[in-house]
């Protein structure tokens, strides 16, 4: 007897659980002078808007538009399916983009930046790093490469994208453009450019 009403109290105890658990995930939240009105979106802070189908927006005067994008921070917006922008002023406008840092534009699909003052304008490229001021940004607008660059509108390290899938891409230091050389480093010296090491062929 003692065993059947222990055996009944356990599935009780576990029928409520199921059904709280259930019912707690069906649940989306929203805060006070925020909103968030399709199926599966939530928006938690003051003053954000969760618009996108199962988009998440956080923070303070946040925008997530895209379908499962998520915006958390100050300011921060997405715009392209599955992005994410996070910071202050952030904004993912490309499909699956990531946006991280202050005042960071990824306005490209698949495309990523993490830093301060930075746009991608292309798909499938990254940007790291620090551009010069809101007017003055570090952009990176050539496809399947990576910029790098702090205080300036130039990347000071470039990796180009490979011709096939079992290729070395090339790599710039100071320059955008290497052509044919595997490693092109450009110097200053009296105000004279010249090219370093030129390694091509090999």
């Amino acid at each position: 007897m003692k065993q059947t009403l222990q055996q009944t109290a356990v599935w009780i105890i576990t029928t409520v659980l199921l059904m709280y658990m259930q019912n707690l995930s069906a649940q989306c939240t929203k805060c006070p002078n925020s909103t968030s009105t399709p199926a599966g979106a939530s928006a938690v802070g003051s003053n954000n808007t969760a618009s996108g189908v199962n988009s998440f927006a956080g923070g303070t005067q946040s925008v997530a538009i895209g379908t499962q994008s998520m915006a958390f921070g100050n300011v921060c917006s997405t715009g392209g399916s599955g992005s994410i922008a996070l910071g202050q002023a952030a904004n993912a406008e490309g499909a699956s983009s990531v946006s991280i840092g202050h005042t960071v534009h990824t306005m490209a699909m698949e495309s990523f930046g993490f830093g301060q003052y930075l746009e991608t304008s292309i798909s499938n490229c990254m940007v790291i790093g620090r551009g010069n001021d809101p007017t003055k940004l570090l952009r990176n607008n050539i496809s399947n490469s990576l910029m790098i660059g702090f205080n300036s509108t130039l990347a000071t390290l470039f990796v180009g994208p490979s011709a096939t899938y079992n290729s070395y891409g090339k790599v710039g230091i100071n320059n955008t453009n290497p052509g044919s050389d595997i490693l092109h480093l450009n110097l200053v010296i009296c105000e004279a450019q010249f090219t370093l090491f030129n390694l091509s062929g090999v």
